[in-house]
């Protein structure tokens, strides 16, 4: 659609005082479509679902003009501004507007390259939307494990009914993650999904942690991918998570886990029978002869079978699955 065919959606758009919601997601909209559309919707205050994602809304500029609607929109419940890279600038922008939205439920600001400078605007928001705030992404926004994640920490605090938190590729580190993850313990018995990829963990990471996970009663979906836990860090989520009876998906892809790692993790699982799908892909599950498990999606509970690629299958970590889950079905 482009600044052009976002300029005509605006002046259509000033006979729709009724609208309620509103996705322009992926249309190359710019800083003259962002002024063109943000005026009309100074009009539309009843606008409740407001999507803007994939966007070029670069920098300040867009978000300024985006700030102006925002302080009209009180009544916004879910708001997408994924992938718009307005950096530290546009957050600090939007944090003022955002802080009065205060029946909002979903909020997702994944890929703005946020920062550590746009951290304490973005723990304001927390502060201030965490009493209605059920879902929130905010993957790929560089913050970082020193002082952005201490600010993240201390806006999740008071986020007391999340449902759902992606924090994937922010680089939280070992001790960031740690803040983040203790932050979120307080009010962990509404957290149902929860986005840990590609944080630079570590081991030592998980020890850290390990005495809140068991705090994650409602956890269903946990995504710890791309971590270099190795197998011991695996283990000791696993260990931790065992009391985590809703517990359906566990992402453990790309952490660098060993074959006799594998089997030692395959025989923690027999208190979790209730797993529908463990993502063991892109490991080191070898046999002694060096076959490799390189397609390790499993089911587990019968939900999903097995899936593996014939000839390159770890077989005593497979066997150990079976036995601690005899429900599980294997697939060559």
């Amino acid at each position: 659609m482009g600044d052009a065919g976002c300029k005509e959606l605006a002046e259509a758009m000033r006979a729709w005082a009724e609208l309620r919601v509103l996705d322009v997601s992926g249309n190359g909209l710019g800083g003259e479509g962002a002024e063109a559309l943000t005026k009309a919707l100074r009009g539309c205050c009843r606008v409740e679902v407001l999507a803007l994602g994939g966007n070029k809304l670069m920098g300040g500029e867009g978000a300024m003009w985006l700030a102006t609607a925002l302080e009209r929109l009180v009544d916004i419940r879910e708001l997408d501004l994924t992938g718009n890279l307005m950096g530290e600038e546009g957050m600090r922008a939007l944090g003022a507007p955002l802080q009065n939205c205060k029946s909002l439920q979903r909020l997702d600001l994944g890929g703005n390259a946020i920062g550590v400078g746009g951290a304490p605007e973005l723990r304001g928001v927390l502060m201030a939307c965490g009493k209605t705030l059920r879902r929130l992404g905010l993957r790929a926004n560089h913050i970082g494990g020193g002082d952005g994640a201490r600010q993240l920490a201390r806006g999740l605090e008071e986020c007391q009914s999340l449902t759902s938190l992606d924090l994937g590729s922010n680089g939280l580190g070992p001790w960031g993650a740690a803040g983040v993850v203790s932050a979120l313990a307080e009010h962990a018995s509404t957290l149902t999904e929860l986005g840990l990829r590609h944080n630079a963990l570590g081991r030592q990471g998980v020890h850290v942690w390990k005495t809140v996970l068991s705090h994650f009663t409602a956890i269903t979906d946990l995504d710890l991918s791309y971590n270099e836990l190795r197998g011991e860090g695996a283990g000791v989520v696993v260990e931790g998570l065992q009391q985590c009876k809703g517990l359906r998906r566990l992402d453990l892809e790309r952490n660098l886990i060993g074959g006799r790692e594998g089997v030692k993790l395959a025989g923690m699982l027999v208190p979790m029978a209730q797993l529908e799908c463990l993502n063991l892909q892109g490991n080191m599950l070898r046999e002694e002869g060096g076959a490799r498990l390189d397609n390790g999606i499993w089911g587990c509970g019968g939900m999903r079978p097995v899936r593996v690629r014939k000839g390159t299958v770890a077989k005593d970590v497979i066997e150990q699955v079976k036995s601690t889950l005899p429900a599980c079905r294997v697939m060559m």
